[in-house]
């Protein structure tokens, strides 16, 4: 079923049928003749060794890279709800206590930072960090 869809992808909420477990399925879907010709200059195999480096409990895990001529089509572990989910719960609930609160924050802070470190390590850079893509 269809989750959201960003700049330069339409998200799927799968299911393995054989194993049951859910994940998430990014489709990179390229128009032009430009993209077209840089997807065709990548091999797959180099994308996923890339990937497995990167494994961290911080980050969300990518299962497999499937290049095709004209799409990507990416499948990542299924993660409900990201961080701005959160912050608008936050807004509505009445937490009052102050400590409770900051210590949340802190705990996120400290989770965003060492994925960011796990990426940044393997020589990966995001280029789209926003709270709905964590």
């Amino acid at each position: 079923s269809y989750i959201g869809q960003g700049a330069y992808a339409k998200v799927y909420r799968g299911v393995n049928q054989d194993t049951g477990e859910v994940f998430a399925l990014k489709i990179t879907d390229f128009k032009d003749e430009e993209q077209t010709d840089s997807i065709a200059s990548v091999k797959g195999d180099q994308l996923v060794d890339g990937a497995e480096v990167a494994q961290d409990p911080n980050l969300v895990e990518l299962i497999n890279i499937v290049p095709q001529k004209d799409k990507i089509i990416m499948i990542f572990e299924y993660c409900q709800g990201d961080l701005n989910c959160l912050i608008n719960n936050w807004k509505t609930s009445k937490m009052d206590n102050a400590i409770g609160r900051s210590a949340l924050i802190k705990s996120c802070l400290r989770q965003i930072l060492q994925g960011i470190h796990a990426c940044h390590c393997n020589r990966i850079m995001h280029r789209d960090l926003k709270p709905q893509n964590i």
